[in-house]
């Protein structure tokens, strides 16, 4: 690679995973910010929104939990899920409830 102690590798290494990084957070933010329920069953989503936010954690970029039930109630099929969204951000003890179930 061109380097001529371990020093300089280690920063090329370290710089190489940090770029990695970076566009992993890019990627899953994307991910998290479109997901949608659709015809997913409501734990399939539920997954989903886990392990996106689990991938987030991982690169270096952890989810708040007020982002988290955000994004899980924005995601769901308003015709379906309205009413229940409109309780619970009525009802704000409910919303760390569901951040527990989430988790």
């Amino acid at each position: 690679m061109g380097n001529n102690n371990s020093k300089k590798l280690w920063e090329v290494i370290r710089d190489l995973f940090a770029t990695h990084n970076r566009s992993n957070i890019v990627y899953y933010k994307k991910e998290l910010r479109q997901a949608q329920k659709g015809g997913m069953k409501i734990n399939e989503y539920l997954n989903t929104m886990k392990s996106i936010v689990d991938n987030l954690a991982l690169a270096g970029h952890p989810v708040t939990g007020s982002d988290l039930i955000s994004l899980v109630l924005y995601g769901l099929d308003s015709n379906e899920y309205n009413p229940i969204v409109c309780q619970l951000y009525a009802m704000s003890s409910l919303l760390s409830l569901l951040l527990i179930l989430c988790l």
